[in-house]
């Protein structure tokens, strides 16, 4: 009779991505070892919300849009998970012309430019 698995831990280096960000999975198995063999059957990834975060078949994980997800490995009957939250990139405002930001008044628009892309900004209360 092969051995019995009591559990997995599942751990995640990082437990917040942004979106597009990955982290390494990893899951630690318990065994109860009575005989000696070792029931070597591989672990299966998933995510309890894909269109949050993915988990490819090595454990990889990937970020995909704002919220939460679990991220399980199963084994047969066992299964381990860890939680991972995806953030919406922050852009930091390295230099601005504050008087222009602030005679926008409340519900008006302006536009942020970056150096890669712009931002229309609306004021609101």
């Amino acid at each position: 009779m092969p051995d019995t698995l009591v559990s997995i831990a599942v751990t995640l280096p990082a437990t917040t991505l942004q979106i597009g960000g990955t982290t390494q999975a990893v899951a630690r198995v318990t065994v109860d070892v009575t005989d000696g063999s070792v029931d070597q059957r591989p672990l299966t990834w998933s995510s309890s919300s894909p269109s949050v975060a993915t988990v490819d078949t090595n454990g990889l994980v990937r970020g995909v849009a704002a919220g939460t997800a679990q991220i399980r490995a199963t084994n047969g009957t066992v299964t381990g998970a860890a939680t991972v939250t995806v953030a919406v990139p922050v852009v930091a405002i390295t230099s601005a012309q504050e008087t222009a930001i602030a005679a926008v008044p409340v519900g008006g628009r302006f536009t942020l430019q970056g150096p890669t892309r712009n931002f229309d900004v609306v004021v609101n209360a």
